[in-house]
C-alpha cells in the first residue's frame, strides 16, 4: 500500500491473482488433477471475498495516507498506517484458512516432499543474496530497494535525501541471520502442520481450519518473543525513517505522491467496481 509498483501493474495483478496464486501454489506443492479444479474454484471464491471485503478497507487506508502527504508526518503516524496493513494481513491470513482447510487433508507425502524441497531451495536463495555476501554489498541492496520503494512514490529522489537513507540503512539494527532463523522456523512449522493434518478427513475440516489460523498468525506474529521485539524495534526505526524522509520532500515531490495515490485510488474504486 504504501508503495505501489504501478497503477496498471496493480490492475493487472490483481484482476489475474487467482491464476498467479495458483501457478505459485503448483511449483510449491505439485498439485495432481483431482486438486486443481477444487483449488481453483476456492481461489475464485476468496478473491471475490477479497474484491468485496478488503479493497474497501484499503481503500480507507489510502485516503488517511493521502491525508499524511498534505503536511509533515510523525513516525507515530507512519506506524499507524502499517498497524493497519498488518491488521490486513492478519484478516487474510484467517479467511485463507477457510477454503484451505480442504486442499490440505488432500495432501500426499510425495507431494510434503516436494513442498519441503521447494522450501529449502527458497531458503538457500535468500541466504546466498542477504547472508553470503559483504556486509557492504547487503546495505548497497537495501538501499536500492528503499529508493525504489520511495521514488515509486514521490518521484526523484535527490542527493541529501539518498545520503540521508543511506546512514539509516548503515546504522539500522537489521540483522539477516535474525531474519534467517525466523524464516527457518515458519519453514518448519508450516512442514509440521502439513504433515500432522494431511491426508486428514473431511469431518475434520473445523480443527485444520483452526490450525491453519493459528499457524497464520505465528507467521505474522513469531511465537519468539526475542524475534518479536526486535521485529517492532526495526518497525519503529522503519516508520522513523518514512517519517523523516517525507519531511523532507520538496512541494513537487509531495505533488508527485499526491497524484499517484490519486491513481491509485482511482485504480482501487474501478477493482471494487468490476467483479468480473
Amino acid at each position: 500500500m504504501l508503495f505501489l509498483s504501478g497503477c496498471s501493474a496493480v490492475k493487472v495483478a490483481y484482476n489475474n491473482a487467482p491464476t498467479l496464486t495458483y501457478w505459485w501454489m503448483d511449483t510449491e506443492f505439485n498439485f495432481n488433477d483431482s486438486q486443481t479444479q477444487s483449488l481453483k474454484d476456492k481461489l475464485a471464491a476468496f478473491h471475490l471475498w477479497h474484491r468485496k471485503q478488503e479493497l474497501p478497507q484499503y481503500l480507507e487506508t489510502l485516503r488517511q495516507l493521502q491525508a499524511l502527504m498534505n503536511g509533515p508526518a510523525t513516525s507515530e503516524q507512519v506506524c499507524d498506517i502499517w498497524s493497519q496493513a498488518f491488521e490486513h494481513a492478519q484478516r487474510l491470513g484467517e479467511e485463507a484458512a477457510k477454503p484451505m482447510s480442504s486442499i490440505v487433508v488432500t495432501l500426499t507425502p510425495k507431494q510434503l516432499a516436494y513442498f519441503a524441497k521447494q522450501r529449502e531451495k527458497s531458503l538457500q536463495k535468500w541466504r546466498e543474496e542477504w547472508l553470503d555476501v559483504s556486509p557492504e554489498e547487503r546495505q548497497k541492496k537495501r538501499l536500492k530497494q528503499v529508493l525504489d520503494r520511495a521514488e515509486s512514490l514521490y518521484g526523484r529522489i535527490d542527493e541529501a535525501q539518498t545520503n540521508a537513507l543511506r546512514q539509516r540503512v548503515q546504522t539500522s539494527i537489521y540483522d539477516p541471520q535474525r531474519n534467517d532463523r525466523e524464516r527457518l522456523r515458519r519453514s518448519q512449522d508450516i512442514l509440521s502442520v502439513l504433515r500432522e493434518h494431511s491426508g486428514g478427513s473431511a469431518d475434520r475440516l473445523s480443527h485444520v481450519q483452526a490450525e491453519l489460523t493459528a499457524l497464520s498468525k505465528r507467521s505474522l506474529r513469531s511465537p519468539d518473543a526475542n524475534y518479536r521485539a526486535y521485529v517492532d524495534e526495526l518497525t519503529r526505526e522503519s516508520c522513523t525513517s518514512l517519517a523523516e524522509l517525507h519531511n523532507s520532500t520538496s512541494a513537487a515531490q509531495r505533488r508527485k505522491a499526491q497524484k499517484n495515490l490519486q491513481d491509485y485510488e482511482g485504480d482501487l474504486r474501478l477493482l471494487i467496481a468490476a467483479p468480473n
